[in-house]
């Protein structure tokens, strides 16, 4: 469920992950994560 306000480190994670071939079948999702401000419960997705 999308719920934070994207912001500071989880954005540039999330940026990153967009350049990273391992995580290509979700970078619609991150994309959209990242254009509309949200993250999603740390349950449900680890970006580290």
């Amino acid at each position: 469920m999308f719920s934070k306000v994207c912001g500071g480190s989880n954005c540039t994670k999330l940026k990153n992950l967009l350049n990273n071939e391992d995580y290509r079948e979700f970078h619609e999702v991150i994309s959209y994560m990242i254009e509309n401000n949200v993250t999603l419960e740390q349950e449900d997705l680890d970006i580290d």
